[in-house]
């Protein structure tokens, strides 16, 4: 089982946008994955440094706080989710697709940081590569097919 971290917390709590911290219990501790010690070890490491924030529930009986991530960290934490992403893609490939998809990507991180500097919207670059990528993607697939009926 992957190991849980810190920052998975943060992910969780990012994607959910505000959870309560009987909803951490629920996920971490109720599923085997961390101790109710470790949950708090954690979420007092993310609200030390800041990534977390807690807000009091107005009215809640009994008293409770919700838990937030703050804007500041939410491109932040978009960027390490892609990461996440790609990296599970790449794992789920032949070396060989895996040496092609790396070579397209050092190509995309150029076309990103070319539209970053011409004023492009991040969201406008993401949704651009996502066609490409999936454009590509299907490319890859069809040459790899071929390859292995020409083989065969």
């Amino acid at each position: 089982m992957p190991e849980t971290t810190p920052e998975k917390i943060w992910r969780y709590i990012y994607e959910k946008g505000e959870v309560r911290a009987r909803d951490l219990k629920k996920q971490f501790e109720d599923t085997g994955l961390l101790s109710h010690g470790t949950i708090n070890k954690y979420r007092g490491i993310l609200e030390a440094e800041g990534k977390i924030k807690a807000k009091p529930v107005k009215n809640a009986r009994p008293p409770h706080n919700v838990y937030y991530v703050p804007e500041r960290f939410h491109q932040k934490l978009e960027a390490m989710i892609q990461r996440q992403k790609i990296n599970s893609m790449l794992d789920s490939l032949s070396s060989e697709e895996q040496i092609i998809t790396i070579n397209i990507w050092s190509e995309i991180q150029m076309v990103v940081e070319s539209m970053s500097k011409m004023g492009y919207p991040l969201e406008e670059i993401r949704s651009i590569l996502v066609e490409q990528l999936e454009e590509l993607h299907s490319k890859l697939v069809d040459r790899i097919v071929k390859d292995a009926e020409e083989e065969a």
